[in-house]
């Protein structure tokens, strides 16, 4: 098979033959009519713009990537998980150490820092808190309750240990705990708590700020695997109508400290308690973050959509 070009010069016009197997491409200064894959290399304008676009893709291709990348990672890996030993009074360590990964679905984290350690764990102060990837921190915490104690319930899973011992508060003194050093502009605070409260409805509230949430222990409801949040939308002592749980979660908070208190509310028996067993510090996503990924996303999609530019 042969190819005819027909080419104009600037002096003259010229008829050559090119053959398919070895094509030669036409003088520089021709006007030509030819099929560009037997001679691509003069077509400058549509291999400028395969490459612009291709270069296009792999910007927001990696844009995108980089975006997810740094959302997801800062998600994941920004957390200090806080246990409290506690145990039977303050004298007998029963309490369990969280020695893996532990907490509510969505708040899973590992390396758990575990303090208040009886005797005398209803008070103390820990630093250099160590993060869920194992690093330490500047982070420190104070502590103050009347006392520890734990719900005596089986230790199967790191859960168990996590729900097991607390910090009990009783009496009209609040119990309180201070994180500082905190190392995230905006976070997340994840309080857990359930008592030995055997048939008694005990209501307690847990305070941030400006934010208070009131949750129910349920009475004959010790942790048994599950976790139940008690909505932020519960901000008053209903009685036995106040939302029941055994975690709860304060939403954007800011600084780089901040004091919990829990406060004993009512109860259908003799005992007014407020319970700590653990909490958590998540850092909040940063928008600059979220906002590199939507671009990319963006710009893929529009790369996607424009294929047959792209190449």
């Amino acid at each position: 098979m042969s190819i005819t070009v027909i080419a104009t010069t600037t002096t003259k016009s010229i008829s050559d033959m090119y053959s398919a197997v070895d094509p030669k491409c036409p003088p520089e200064n021709a006007t030509l009519h030819w099929q560009s894959s037997l001679c691509p290399t003069r077509d400058f304008p549509k291999i400028f713009r395969e490459v612009s676009a291709r270069f296009r893709f792999m910007l927001a291709y990696c844009i995108c990537a980089c975006g997810l990348f740094m959302a997801i990672g800062r998600a994941d890996a920004a957390s200090i998980g806080i246990n409290f030993f506690g145990g039977s009074g303050n004298s007998a360590a029963n309490g369990a150490a969280v020695t893996g990964a532990a907490g509510a679905p969505g708040f899973v984290q590992s390396n758990w820092n575990n303090v208040a350690i009886p005797p005398n764990g209803q008070t103390g102060t820990a630093t250099n808190l160590i993060d869920d990837l194992g690093l330490t921190t500047s982070t420190g915490v104070t502590w103050a309750a009347t006392g520890t104690y734990d719900t005596g319930i089986p230790l199967t899973t790191q859960d168990d240990n996590l729900m097991k011992g607390f910090l009990d508060v009783f009496g009209a003194t609040p119990g309180t705990v201070t994180v500082s050093g905190i190392p995230f502009s905006s976070y997340e605070v994840v309080v857990y708590f359930d008592g030995a409260n055997l048939g008694e409805n005990q209501v307690m509230s847990f305070a941030i700020g400006g934010q208070t949430i009131f949750g129910l222990d349920a009475a004959n409801t010790n942790f048994s695997g599950t976790y139940i949040q008690v909505p932020n939308s519960s901000v008053s002592d209903l009685g036995i109508n106040t939302p029941a749980g055994n975690f709860l979660e304060f939403n954007t908070v800011t600084g780089n400290s901040f004091t919990l208190t829990a406060t004993a509310g009512s109860t259908t028996g003799g005992n007014s308690r407020a319970r700590i067993n653990g909490l958590e510090i998540l850092a909040t996503p940063e928008p600059a973050a979220a906002i590199l990924a939507f671009m990319g996303i963006v710009a893929f999609l529009v790369c996607r959509r424009a294929r047959v530019v792209c190449g």
